[in-house]
């Protein structure tokens, strides 16, 4: 089980090419600069 802050392309390409897939998202969980991200 893997958390990656969005957006983050790279890391979710490397989770990919490790067999990871996407299960469901955790929405405008984590701030960064004033800005919400979600979590998949």
């Amino acid at each position: 089980m893997a958390g990656v802050a969005l957006p983050d392309e790279a890391s979710l390409g490397l989770h990919r090419a490790l067999g990871s897939e996407p299960a469901g998202a955790h929405r405008r969980v984590g701030v960064e600069d004033g800005a919400w991200h979600d979590v998949p």
